[in-house]
């Protein structure tokens, strides 16, 4: 005999036992798991998408405020008054320009590695039209060149941190069955 081999006596008892322990059927396994189902509440994605849409389009408007409210060269929040209106609409376009790019699918929010070029696609396809729209409407005196770039990068990490924390949500309401229909 090797070492490695341990031999072992069973008593009758413990044998009877073990014969007596019958694997799970199909059935039995199928009865389970639908049981678990039952259980747990489904998620819309319709409802996952627009929560997206809405938390993302707020927090990219209080990113730029927060930056604009502590920017040295305001001195408070009674200059920031004229970013009031490019803010507004910064909040309000991402959600539009992001629905072009298919970011809030169910598939581009459980993974989200495989869309952040899209993400990122999106977010300077904004900051581009905001400043084109500062150049012609020759506004570009107004607004400081440094606050545009702090909120670009601090709305661009924003946006990653939510997208990596929804992920996390959504796929485990995936793996729990809960974006799924089930018929019975």
């Amino acid at each position: 005999t090797s070492p490695d081999k341990i031999n072992r006596v069973i008593s009758a008892e413990a044998l009877a036992k073990l014969r007596g322990m019958a694997s799970p059927s199909s059935e039995d396994l199928r009865a389970k798991a639908a049981a678990s189902l039952a259980g747990a509440p489904l998620v819309s994605t319709r409802v996952i998408a627009t929560t997206m849409r809405v938390v993302e389009g707020l927090l990219v408007a209080l990113v730029g405020l927060v930056i604009a409210s502590f920017y040295p060269g305001f001195g408070g929040l009674a200059e920031p008054a004229i970013y009031l209106p490019l803010i507004m609409a910064g909040g309000i376009a991402l959600p539009l320009i992001a629905e072009v790019f298919k970011l809030y699918r169910i598939n581009a929010l459980l993974v989200p590695g495989k869309h952040i070029s899209s993400l990122v696609a999106a977010w300077s396809l904004l900051f581009a039209t905001i400043a084109i729209g500062v150049v012609f409407t020759k506004a570009g005196a107004d607004y400081s060149r440094v606050w545009l770039f702090s909120w670009y990068f601090g709305g661009l990490s924003a946006l990653l941190l939510v997208r990596a924390s929804a992920s996390g949500l959504v796929r485990r309401w995936n793996t729990n069955g809960q974006l799924d229909r089930h018929a019975v």
